[in-house]
């Protein structure tokens, strides 16, 4: 079986490249994990940061997952509240509230991976291989 290609970046889709330095990684359950020992081996401040921010969401998005599924269905149950405008709902902006925090933590992680991508380009210079 041929991998299939990537019509954007010309590469196997099943190819796993390090975010910082684009290294292809060994293929592995675990390659594209903090759990890949590339990272412990030559990015060891990037294994530390993305090991911590995966406890992070790990412990702050499934509470707040939980939180939203109980408020929604069953506190406010849609057989009373679907009937009223949706912007007088406390669960569409429970639902609001809730992306948003999806959407900072998100921004917070690939600023986050670009400084560490930014810093291995200046530590090795020049640009990233493609």
């Amino acid at each position: 079986m041929v991998p299939k290609r990537s019509l954007s970046k010309g590469r196997s889709s099943r190819e796993v490249r390090c975010p910082i330095c684009e290294e292809i990684l060994q293929s592995s359950p675990f390659s594209r994990t903090a759990l890949n020992p590339h990272y412990r081996k030559h990015h060891p401040d990037y294994f530390a940061w993305i090991r911590s921010w995966t406890k992070r969401l790990l412990f702050l998005l499934t509470p707040a997952s939980v939180a939203l599924f109980l408020l929604v269905f069953t506190v406010f149950p849609c057989s009373e509240s679907c009937r009223q405008d949706p912007f007088s709902w406390i669960g569409f902006y429970s639902i609001i509230g809730y992306m948003g925090l999806w959407g900072l933590m998100l921004l917070s992680f690939y600023r986050r991976v670009a400084g560490f991508k930014r810093a291995w380009r200046e530590e090795h210079g020049g640009p990233i291989q493609p």
